[in-house]
């Protein structure tokens, strides 16, 4: 998509969100692709979701380390997707944390997990996914990060149209 086109989307997804949520989140694809370094990077409380697969946790570790090396993001959130129980979700956290303890000064940050719902996808399709366990889980990792006070300079539109126009 040409750079214009971009910003005029952009602009417009800006035009309409603001004033009227609280949160703007993106769905970046999995892996190290420009626009998700430009998304993540300009975000004011950067979270990298996972799952407990191995190659899913060198993803996320990837995306950190790239992010701390070349934008120096240091303090990122850490959501653990698709998980049997908490523990699996925190041991999967620790994981990450201690790699990048050692190979990197990227300090993540526990946000919590979501169970997997094998019923999820036919919930999707019929247009209701959310039920009571998940909005619970959901509810209560935002209001974790609700408590993140990160001032960044300039807005979060302006910074990630500079980043793309890269």
């Amino acid at each position: 998509m040409p750079f214009s086109k971009l910003k005029t989307l952009l602009l417009r997804l800006q035009e309409f969100a603001e004033g009227r949520y609280d949160w703007v989140i993106f769905d970046t694809p999995p892996g190290i692709h420009s626009d998700t370094l430009a998304i993540v990077s300009s975000s004011q409380i950067p979270i990298v979701i996972t799952t407990p697969e191995p190659t899913a946790i060198a993803d996320a570790y990837g995306l950190v380390k790239v992010m701390n090396s070349g934008e120096g993001l240091k303090e990122f959130f850490l959501i653990v997707n698709k998980v049997s129980n908490e523990y699996e979700g925190k041991k999967v956290y620790e994981s990450i944390r201690v790699v990048c303890e050692k190979y990197t000064t990227a300090e993540p940050k526990y946000a919590g997990s979501i169970r997997y719902y094998p019923n999820l996808i036919k919930r999707i399709i019929n247009q209701n996914p959310f039920d009571n366990n998940l909005i619970r889980e959901l509810s209560q990792i935002l209001g974790r990060l609700s408590l993140v006070q990160n001032v960044s300079k300039g807005s979060f539109w302006e910074r990630l149209l500079a980043k793309l126009r890269r």
